[in-house]
């Protein structure tokens, strides 16, 4: 189906890809893995003639069925992609057009191959589309726009676009970041049986080991532009070639393991300072998101909320933070009322409170540099003049793994895991008593996002920030969080430490994420040691 042989891609003078070589046979799942700038998605959009401007192949060949795509035209790419070879893309927001409704979105890729269809069949179309995806009250979401739709919603809004034609080739540029462990779940049941009802060859492009362990034959490992490993997904799970691929599997947490430090102390007297107290929290929008959460933190703790993909999950940290107007209900910070302080109060509390949030690109200045972009807030509370500002943001970023050749880049020029890393650096630069966490590590690879969360863990150690940790990786969120609420239909169903939680779940909502959570470990037979 798809035969790449000594693929050579260059941005401007730099080459990105140096002599990459694979296949995908009919119906095939490959799957490609590694850091966030190792090439993967540059491959992605090299076989479907996609590169952006300064992109170019300089060497090497790309068919698909049998045709050369490196030398057709944009009129001829135009006929096969959608019905011959489909993407799905990384950041379902910027994907989308945020002017057309949801139903128009799908319904052109539908009319774009089948113009003599009328415009009945291809409503019932759109509807079935997302029904098939897990959309629920389809009829009704066909006439909202983006913006109307959690980050997982929109990720299976752009799968329902991608499989509309049935196509033969199916390219999946990590569809499962925004989604929690059941979506998760329901999306590769659904790509998996529709490649087996059509024959459709399919290419998952992921950081995500347990999602490639779950769907793919074959994998390769990628690493600065080179493949270092490729070969059945079980030899590579069971028996890594590759120091790198064994690296990247020492860095997927395994069930039971905890992060560094001491446990949070829940018997200690008197309790830890207590930084958020949320009480009877209602957040409505025609219909009640967010339905009586009561939570607290103290300081220096982790907690975590989980749930699926419209549960309230970012709603809450919106409203926690004051981005959004809660219906009823209090938030306080430090013992201050958060939801009534006055614009001016707002401004001095928020010195103390710090979100990342899930999507990196739109919450990132399009026309500002990465090291003013983090060195912003210190500038905007002024605790620091604009030299010293940009000496500190050089340290956090440096923490995150980006050096000083970063530090003039626009966001546009990082991919979706450097974006995310200095979306974290800004909000940590301000050492809050509180940082609220909405997804911060969903478009980050096993390695950075262990980097991540060790240096989240130290920054904790040493100030006592406390953290609302919202997140759809449940073995994440059992690595790292002290506690876990389970929001689900804007309710906390529960609330436990992850032992308690996964031993002895006591919701039934709770049993059925925990059931969903791919474990390549106990599917390929792996001791817990596997070095």
């Amino acid at each position: 189906m798809i035969d790449v042989r000594d693929l050579h891609v260059s941005y401007g003078p730099t080459e990105v890809l140096h002599g990459i070589s694979f296949t995908v046979k009919r119906g095939g799942r490959l799957g490609i893995v590694g850091e966030s700038g190792s090439g993967k998605s540059t491959v992605a959009r090299a076989v479907l003639g996609l590169l952006p401007g300064a992109g170019r192949v300089g060497h090497g060949e790309i068919s698909v069925l049998g045709a050369d795509v490196v030398s057709r035209s944009e009129r001829e790419m135009n006929r096969l992609r959608g019905r011959v070879i489909s993407l799905v893309f990384q950041d379902p927001l910027t994907s989308l057009d945020p002017v057309k409704s949801v139903g128009t979105q799908i319904a052109e890729v539908i009319t774009q191959h089948h113009p003599k269809l009328s415009g009945r069949e291809v409503s019932e179309r759109c509807v079935q589309l997302l029904e098939e995806v897990g959309v629920t009250e389809p009829r009704r979401r066909l006439k909202q726009y983006p913006h109307e739709f959690s980050g997982g919603m929109r990720q299976r809004v752009l799968i329902a676009i991608a499989i509309a034609n049935q196509p033969d080739v199916l390219i999946a540029d990590e569809p499962t970041t925004a989604l929690d462990v059941t979506t998760q779940a329901q999306v590769l049941k659904l790509l998996r049986t529709t490649a087996e009802r059509h024959d459709m060859s399919v290419i998952l492009i992921t950081h995500d080991l347990g999602v490639v362990a779950e769907f793919c034959d074959e994998i390769v490992v990628m690493k600065d532009g080179v493949i270092v490993e490729t070969g059945p997904a079980a030899q590579i799970f069971t028996a890594p070639a590759s120091e790198y691929t064994r690296h990247l599997l020492d860095c997927l947490p395994r069930p039971g393991d905890r992060r560094p430090g001491p446990e949070f102390d829940y018997a200690q007297a008197p309790p830890p300072k207590t930084v958020l107290q949320v009480s009877s929290l209602r957040k409505q929008y025609g219909r009640a998101v967010l339905r009586g959460v009561d939570l607290t933190i103290h300081a220096g703790e982790t907690m975590g909320v989980v749930g699926e993909s419209g549960a309230g999950k970012s709603t809450l940290a919106r409203t926690v933070i004051r981005i959004e107007q809660p219906t009823s209900g209090t938030v306080e910070i430090n013992g201050a009322d958060f939801t009534r302080a006055s614009a001016r109060h707002l401004r001095d509390l928020r010195r103390d409170v710090q979100m990342v949030f899930q999507d990196p690109f739109g919450s990132l200045d399009p026309h500002m540099r990465v090291e003013d972009i983090v060195a912003q807030p210190l500038l905007v509370h002024r605790l620091a003049d604009r030299r010293a500002a940009r000496e500190q943001a050089a340290g956090m970023l440096a923490d995150m793994g980006l050096g000083a050749e970063y530090l003039s880049r626009l966001p546009r020029n990082l991919s979706g895991g450097q974006r995310q890393r200095v979306a974290i650096a800004r909000a940590l630069i301000m050492r809050p008593a509180l940082a609220v966490l909405d997804e911060p590590i969903s478009a980050l690879d096993v390695s950075v996002r262990s980097q991540v969360l060790d240096l989240l863990r130290k920054e904790q150690l040493q100030l006592g920030t406390a953290y609302l940790f919202v997140v759809h990786d449940l073995s994440v969120a059992q690595y790292f969080c002290d506690r876990i609420a389970v929001l689900y239909q804007g309710e906390v169903v529960e609330v436990a430490t992850p032992k308690d939680l996964f031993d002895q779940p006591k919701h039934p909502y709770t049993a059925s994420l925990l059931n969903a959570i791919p474990d390549p470990w106990k599917q390929f037979g792996l001791m817990e040691d596997t070095q």
